[in-house]
């Protein structure tokens, strides 16, 4: 029986070169959620890695989130002191979690994420800009936003879940995958 486990991610940017502030990874019986302070990227770190982006129009979307989702604003702006993890020792870390999934834990995990073309792909990239290598398989990465459209009766209501956590954000969408798997929509 495979295992499967919800990832979700906060960023700084919606490129996959994107600067990762949060990374959350969740399952029935497993919790992993790490963070950094988004000024642990600095000016200096930005213009010597290519592989790390801010984006304009993202900062601003998290400037309106001390307004629209205070929490969310407040655990990743406020909260996190500079004593947190950095950004290398976070994707670090992040790298250690899904590789003891898919290696020691559950060899036949499978991650899904809403949508799977932004989470992963950013990922991937963070692992590579530090030269890790990407842990999962391909063929193990699957979209519950991909399964929301094609299922649209299964769609189910965040009310009560902190948007733009992204440990909350994962929480949500393991219920929302819950919710295809009791309906038989995912055969393994």
């Amino acid at each position: 029986m495979s295992k499967h486990y919800v990832v979700d991610i906060e960023t700084l940017d919606i490129r996959p070169t994107a600067a990762i502030i949060g990374i959350a990874i969740v399952s029935e019986r497993y919790e992993f959620d790490i963070k950094c302070h988004p000024h642990h990227y600095t000016l200096d770190m930005l213009l010597c890695n290519p592989h790390i982006t801010v984006g304009k129009s993202t900062l601003e979307f998290w400037k309106a989130q001390a307004v629209e989702s205070p929490e969310a604003y407040k655990k990743y702006w406020l909260e996190v002191s500079p004593e947190d993890y950095k950004p290398e020792e976070m994707i670090t870390k992040a790298w250690d979690a899904f590789h003891e999934l898919v290696n020691s834990v559950e060899p036949d995990s499978h991650f899904w994420s809403r949508g799977k073309d932004f989470d992963f792909p950013i990922l991937a990239n963070s692992f590579a800009a530090q030269g890790l290598p990407i842990p999962w398989g391909y063929r193990n990465i699957h979209c519950l936003r991909d399964m929301e459209m094609l299922h649209p009766e299964y769609k189910l209501s965040n009310t009560g879940y902190v948007k733009h956590d992204a440990l909350q954000d994962a929480y949500y969408e393991k219920y929302l995958l819950d919710s295809f798997m009791n309906a038989g929509l995912i055969p393994y």
